[in-house]
């Protein structure tokens, strides 16, 4: 449970309010939500782990044709344990809508008040986190509830494929396209990168991962794989049997994108998620994630010695990190790995 809390408490950090109503507009077509507004849009062919249908936040600018997605976090499941005893995944019995929206807004830690930065122009895409997969599940799993066959849909990557589309058909023109997340959120954003290169060839992408470190895992690993059928980005072929394989694909896949990680060096929350035990520690695998595949030039990490967890709500209070990620964000060539 402790892990649970962890991931959901630790999210809510910086408030950003505004009514929530439904966009009307065709999905092949632009927004039409209130500009500078947090609006709800359902979007067909996205769902929640229990099946029903959900959508995205979107909080549209006028000034500018670029789009910051985040990735929301909140734990896994991939069990009867993990899904329905610990309850260790946000949303996936209540599913996610407007009001949902409303209530977990407060973990988007970014801000228009600064015109200065350059994350106060783009359109904001909030993606819910309700199928407990990362962001990259696509299996409907079926897992005995005290004798009852109850049905989990493991829906992550289909709904980011959803999404991508229905974000790409809103502003085609897009010329920067950040893509962020939070602990899920994270591993979810660096997971589906590819879906964005995709969409937007010629696009400067940027992908900012916090509390999101691909070490590996002590336990479940298999489970996660043939519970979620995890997607990997293409021609990972080694991610099957080492988790880290997936940063060395993504940056060999994306020379010129900035990838850039926050990171307590032990923190308890990845350490129990991942199956190591609370007395361990995991500062040997998380330095030698850093040291390995965070070498780049556009690859580097902001790391902190602690056990804590997610750092992006800290952003507008903590004023080296603030500009950290403002040098991450704007591409500034003295951005480099701190401290």
């Amino acid at each position: 449970m402790k892990l649970v809390l962890s991931c959901v408490m630790l999210a809510a950090c910086a408030t950003h309010g505004g009514a929530t109503t439904q966009d009307a507009a065709p999905l092949d077509g632009p927004f039409t939500t209130p500009v500078g507004t947090w609006t709800w849009v359902d979007l067909p062919g996205m769902e929640c782990g229990n099946g029903t249908p959900t959508g995205i936040g979107v909080n549209r600018s006028d000034t500018s044709d670029d789009v910051l997605v985040f990735f929301e976090g909140g734990g896994a499941c991939w069990d009867t344990n993990s899904c329905f005893t610990l309850n260790a995944a946000v949303h996936i019995h209540d599913g996610f809508n407007a009001t949902t929206l409303q209530a977990d807004l407060p973990s988007f830690p970014f801000t228009r008040t600064d015109t200065t930065h350059p994350l106060s122009a783009p359109t904001y895409i909030f993606v819910p986190y309700c199928t407990g997969d990362l962001h990259a599940g696509q299996h409907v799993m079926t897992y005995d509830v005290n004798g009852t066959p109850t049905m989990v849909h493991h829906s992550g990557a289909t709904n980011t494929q959803v999404m991508v589309d229905r974000v790409h058909a809103a502003l085609p023109a897009a010329q920067k396209v950040w893509v962020v997340g939070q602990s899920a959120g994270g591993y979810g954003a660096t997971l589906n990168l590819f879906r964005f290169r995709a969409a937007y060839p010629a696009a400067e992408l940027a992908l900012l991962q916090d509390s999101s470190m691909f070490i590996p895992l002590a336990a479940n690993y298999g489970l996660w794989k043939s519970s979620w059928t995890l997607q990997y980005p293409p021609g990972c072929t080694a991610c099957d049997t080492d988790f880290r394989q997936v940063i060395p694909t993504v940056t060999t896949a994306e020379p010129t994108t900035r990838a850039g990680l926050l990171t307590y060096d032990n923190d308890t929350t990845i350490k129990l998620f991942f199956g190591y035990g609370l007395l361990d520690s995991i500062v040997p695998q998380v330095n030698s994630l850093i040291a390995t595949y965070y070498d780049l030039p556009t690859t580097h990490v902001y790391e902190v010695v602690g056990t804590g967890h997610t750092m992006l709500g800290a952003v507008n209070t903590n004023a080296a990190l603030g500009a950290w990620v403002k040098q991450w964000a704007s591409g500034d060539p003295a951005w480099t790995s701190s401290p």
